[in-house]
């Protein structure tokens, strides 16, 4: 049974409108870079799997992808809404680096004009829909793998999002109130 503002105890987030996490926030990324790169979306896998599956052939173009860092502002905003029982929303602002890495013989122009897609209003639409902003992309690096004794080509680059995050949490209007304040030179009755 969770607690509200009314029972006391803990109090946890409504689930009914969180924000993406976990896979579902990898697979928001996952649907944008398919869209900006042009690399087929069975070809753009995340990064860390449960089982690794084999990697495509070297003459293959393919991508890998993953949020490497996620770092919170340290303060947050609580603001109290009065509709129905009342509820607060905790508002804060998130920064996320993903990681990708394009692999196969056309990994560094991939990855430039995926990096230079991003840089488009239109392109960036969605992330606006989603509460989200581009802070940057990075360089690309060039990172070749040596794959049972074959070098794969890749080139990695990694890019900042930030996002505002908002939880609801049970947190119940006052709808009476009767108190007295004292201090030693008046007294006031307040009642709401």
């Amino acid at each position: 049974m969770s607690a509200s503002s009314s029972t006391g105890g803990y109090l946890q987030a409504a689930v009914n409108n969180a924000p993406l996490d976990d896979d579902d926030l990898v697979n928001f990324f996952q649907e944008w870079v398919v869209g900006l790169s042009g690399i087929d979306g069975s070809k753009v896998r995340p990064r860390w799997q449960p089982e690794a599956t084999n990697i495509p052939d070297q003459n293959v173009n393919w991508l890998a992808l993953g949020i490497t860092i996620s770092s919170a502002d340290t303060y947050v905003a609580e603001v109290h809404n009065n509709a129905g029982a009342g509820y607060n929303e905790m508002r804060r602002h998130e920064t996320l680096t993903v990681k990708t890495s394009f692999y196969g013989p056309k990994c560094s122009g991939t990855a430039r004009r995926f990096r230079d897609a991003m840089q488009i209003a239109q392109n960036r639409e969605v992330l606006s829909l989603n509460s989200m902003g581009l802070i940057e992309s990075g360089d690309i690096v060039a990172a070749p793998e040596l794959v049972k004794e074959k070098w794969y080509l890749r080139a990695d680059l990694e890019f900042t999002i930030r996002r505002q995050v908002v939880r609801t949490y049970p947190i119940s209007s006052l709808t009476g109130l009767q108190i007295t304040l004292n201090n030693e030179h008046y007294s006031t009755q307040i009642v709401k």
